[in-house]
């Protein structure tokens, strides 16, 4: 569920969010509606902590939480902060983000895959997340770019798996992990058929000054 309290003196509203996988996608377009009149946001806390979805860090779950952090920073005017929680659990219990003796969870890699806050204008990144079982096709168009896209510099990075609910461990620690690589086609338009459960990252490389930036 998700919690919202007000600090009249910071004029900030922290707010929490707690639940299933479902819920927390939903949750992705929460801030569209947000009146820019009032405070800023903090999200103080944000985790999907069912255990039928989150298990030890599942795939469902990153997949859930990285379309809510897509629409927090795709409402960044609005949320000022973000934190995920809890960031270190007992290995005997069930949890999500685990101590770094424990093999890397989906959860650990989306969020080296999702930074915030992107500055370097030599790159456009799309990032996208199926949340659902049926694949998805669709054409990604970019206009009045100041420059071209330099395919060579262009790459695409997938987190996937054949089952939503799998999850890393001793025994299996790669059993859900980014793969990235080139994308030749790149340009100011791309088709592409999207996997279904997955976390995908376009960055394509912009070409100015006559060199390469990568």
């Amino acid at each position: 569920m998700a919690h919202l309290s007000h600090f009249t003196i910071l004029q900030i509203c922290m707010m929490s969010i707690f639940s299933n996988a479902s819920y927390v996608f939903q949750m992705k377009s929460m801030f569209d509606r947000t009146s820019r009149k009032g405070p800023k946001v903090f999200v103080s806390e944000y985790a999907v902590n069912e255990l039928k979805d989150a298990g030890n860090g599942s795939l469902l779950a990153s997949l859930a939480e990285a379309a809510f952090l897509i629409g927090v920073e795709k409402n960044s005017d609005i949320v000022q902060m973000a934190s995920y929680a809890p960031l270190f659990v007992n290995n005997n219990q069930p949890g999500l983000e685990l101590l770094k003796s424990h093999p890397d969870t989906p959860i650990h890699w989306q969020h080296q895959q999702l930074p915030g806050g992107d500055t370097d204008i030599s790159f456009l990144r799309v990032k996208i997340v199926n949340f659902g079982p049926h694949a998805v096709n669709l054409t990604i168009r970019a206009h009045q770019l100041r420059a071209a896209v330099d395919a060579r510099g262009s790459r695409v990075t997938v987190l996937t798996s054949s089952d939503v609910k799998h999850e890393n461990s001793f025994r299996n620690p790669h059993n859900v992990v980014p793969v990235t690589r080139g994308l030749p086609n790149a340009g100011e338009g791309l088709a592409r058929s999207l996997l279904v459960y997955f976390i995908r990252l376009s960055s394509g490389g912009v070409r100015t000054c006559g060199r390469d930036v990568k």
